[in-house]
């Protein structure tokens, strides 16, 4: 499984000069069944892409950012073999290797695993972004940065902010009070395409498939609908 390097752009409304920490999750729209869900019931299943500190000025704003600088990942994992191999070249070249390897390449979640696995007909997931000012009382200058990010040291916005792992979606949301004018949802769609054949080229047999969300309806993997959900559930009772 990986995925293609991709772009997320954030255009953002500031009245003042500010340090913020900008919280960037992904997670689902639907459940297994087709139906919308609501922020409490996915709020367990948002997964925290990235968290950085950007400052803000005066105006609009515009944040573009990489999956390669994201947070909290590392790129393909070195076997054992291999750092051992390089340990022993005469060259020297070898410990250098083997000291990235442990202080910066072992710790963190697998790059290419970042994105879930798409589907032909595109998979629907939520992007959330919120953006939220450093709480006063922390000590920046103290931080570094590139140093924190290449040795793994923080997990995504632990080093940068006093709020817990995961917020907002740490605890139970009051969805009365919930939406604000610092966070976004956004629809984003998750495409697969087969090794040597692109999207667009695949032919699928959709004589018999209808594109259809809904509770009474069975997907498949490509969210084609080939029967509905009744007609499964007989099958299956039959099969019993």
């Amino acid at each position: 499984l990986n995925h293609h390097p991709f772009q997320v752009s954030i255009d953002v409304m500031s009245d003042k000069t500010v340090d913020a920490v900008v919280r960037i999750f992904l997670g689902p729209k639907y459940d297994c069944m087709g139906r919308l869900m609501s922020v409490n019931d996915k709020r367990l299943d948002m997964f925290e892409l990235d968290s950085f500190m950007y400052k803000l000025v005066n105006g609009k704003n515009t944040i573009v950012r990489s999956s390669m600088d994201m947070q909290g990942f590392i790129p393909e994992y070195l076997s054992t073999r291999r750092v051992m191999e390089s340990e022993m070249m005469p060259s020297g070249d070898g410990q250098t290797m083997v000291k990235d390897w442990w202080c910066k390449s072992r710790n963190g979640f697998p790059q290419r695993l970042m994105l879930p696995r798409g589907t032909i007909g595109g998979l629907e997931m939520q992007m959330y972004v919120i953006v939220s000012p450093v709480r006063t009382g922390m000590l920046l200058p103290t931080l570094d940065m590139p140093m924190m990010k290449d040795r793994c040291a923080c997990r995504w916005s632990s080093c940068i902010s006093t709020m817990p792992l995961g917020y907002p979606f740490d605890r139970p949301i009051d969805m009365a009070s919930f939406f604000t004018s610092n966070m976004k949802f956004a629809d984003v769609m998750i495409y697969r395409k087969d090794l040597g054949m692109s999207n667009t080229s695949k032919t699928v047999d959709t004589s018999e498939m209808v594109m259809m969300k809904d509770d009474l309806t069975y997907l498949d993997s490509d969210m084609l609908v080939k029967r509905t959900y009744k007609d499964v559930m007989m099958m299956s009772s039959m099969m019993n």
